[in-house]
C-alpha cells in the first residue's frame, strides 16, 4: 500500500479494477465484432438468395416473351409466303 496525502491506496487493488475493465471492454468489443460479422454474413447469403431467384423469374419471362415475337413473326412470314402462293396460283390460271 502507498501513502497520497494522508490517504491509502491499495496498488494492486487498482491495477486488478483496470484489468477487470479492459477484460469487460475487450469483450463487450469482441461480442459486437461477431454479431456484426455474423449478421452480414446472413444478410449478404439472403440477398444473394433473392437476387438469384428474380434473376431467374426475369430470364424465364423474357424467354417466354421472346419465343411469342419470334412466333408472331414466323406467323407473319408464313402468311405472306402463302399469299404469295395464292398469286402464283391465280396467275397460273
Amino acid at each position: 500500500m502507498q501513502r497520497m496525502n494522508g490517504f491509502k491506496i491499495n496498488v494492486k487493488s487498482k491495477s486488478k479494477s483496470k484489468s477487470i475493465k479492459i477484460r469487460l471492454i475487450l469483450s463487450f468489443v469482441s461480442l459486437l465484432l461477431i454479431s456484426s460479422i455474423i449478421l452480414g454474413a446472413v444478410a449478404l447469403t439472403v440477398a444473394s438468395n433473392i437476387i438469384t431467384q428474380e434473376a431467374k423469374k426475369t430470364i424465364s419471362t423474357m424467354a417466354t416473351e421472346a419465343a411469342k415475337l419470334l412466333e408472331s413473326r414466323l406467323e407473319t412470314q408464313k402468311e405472306a409466303l402463302e399469299s404469295i402462293e395464292a398469286l402464283s396460283d391465280m396467275e397460273g390460271m
